[in-house]
């Protein structure tokens, strides 16, 4: 019998000597899988950091973002050409004179400034937004043509262009 409690014994210690390695690789493996799992948990969270980021982005530029009131073509019917009033012409500079001359009206009318709210008031109907009112105003400041006094655009006096032949006639003693 001791042949057999001998067989038995070694073979006990080699299924022992397998367990423990079996068990290293399982603790390895373990190991292993929990880096893994925590490498994805930080790409999850990033991600969704990322994306909640974009989506703020997006709906700021969306609410900075002016209207465009263009004419919708997909609405023609099929095998027709659309209206003639949906072709876009680019805006003549004659309009936006007038437009700029209605401003320089207003300005004059008020010689003691206005804000650029109470031009929007009065120009409102034929300006199709604040945004080019506000353009508008830019380039006349940029042609110093107004000046801004305590948040009133004021139109700038023209200076007068004097004759040589009027200031001959001055003589200085």
């Amino acid at each position: 019998m001791s042949i057999i409690l001998d067989d038995l014994k070694a073979r006990l210690d080699d299924a022992r000597s397998r367990l423990i390695l079996a068990s290293q690789e399982y603790q390895a493996a373990g190991a292993k899988l929990q880096q893994v799992q925590n490498e994805c948990n930080v790409w999850t969270a990033a991600l969704g950091l990322e994306t909640r980021e974009e989506e703020k982005r997006l709906s700021k530029a969306m609410e900075n973002q002016l209207p465009m009131d263009l004419p919708d073509l997909a609405e023609a019917p099929k095998g027709e050409n659309p209206p003639e009033e949906a072709h876009l012409e680019p805006a003549t500079p004659t309009v936006a004179t007038n437009k700029t001359q209605k401003v320089r009206e207003i300005l004059a009318e008020h010689s003691g400034g206005i804000a650029p709210a109470g031009i929007w008031t009065e120009v409102k109907d034929n300006i199709a937004s604040r945004a080019y009112l506000y353009a508008i105003l830019k380039r006349l400041r940029d042609n110093d043509e107004v000046s801004i006094r305590k948040g009133k655009y004021v139109l700038k006096p023209k200076p007068i262009a004097m004759n040589s032949a009027e200031t001959e006639g001055i003589i200085l003693q």
